[in-house]
């Protein structure tokens, strides 16, 4: 092989070596990312079912069942935080029921000039109270067209009212 035939080769295949460390280097971030989500099959966890029961599996992705469940955010890595989850789903079900059975008018958001209330806690004070909004739609909010709904609710549901926000 002629000299420069063997410079052109070698420079080729540094070329291809720094492409292929390059390349090993995002994989194996890649796969260190894949390793640090949860769950990997194996893992422990509890679901929140839908007869308001909390049970624990071994997480299997090949069973549809446990993929649905995580997509719908219904899998935990523990039992205290599905049993929240449960808890906040029967209070945001009891608080509908109790603004729709108070409310003159249902919400309509087409409606800007209706005022909207809502349930809000203040951290500082440490409570409850109403507070409205007209243009303005929170997500995950639940809200009423009755002030008065929001003041009864608040009053009816009192520190249960809890459940709805995190960390407190």
């Amino acid at each position: 092989m002629d000299t420069r035939k063997g410079v052109l080769v070698m420079n080729k295949y540094e070329e291809l070596q720094q492409k292929f460390n390059a390349l090993q280097e995002e994989f194996d971030m890649l796969k260190a990312e894949e390793e640090k989500l949860w769950p990997q099959d194996g893992d422990n966890c509890w679901c929140a079912e839908g007869d308001g029961d909390v049970y624990p599996y071994d997480y299997d992705s090949e069973w549809s069942w446990h993929a649905d469940a995580l997509a719908m955010g219904l899998l935990f890595q523990t039992s205290e935080e599905a049993e929240q989850k449960i808890a906040k789903m029967k209070m945001e079900k009891a608080l509908r029921d109790f603004f729709r059975e108070r409310e003159d008018e249902p919400v309509d958001w087409g409606n800007l000039r209706q005022e909207k209330y809502m349930i809000v806690y203040d951290h500082r004070a440490e409570q409850f109270y109403s507070r409205y909004a007209q243009e303005c739609q929170t997500a995950g909010v639940i809200y009423t067209s009755s002030k008065e709904a929001v003041e009864n609710a608040i009053e009816h549901f009192g520190d249960r009212l809890h459940v709805l926000f995190y960390d407190i």
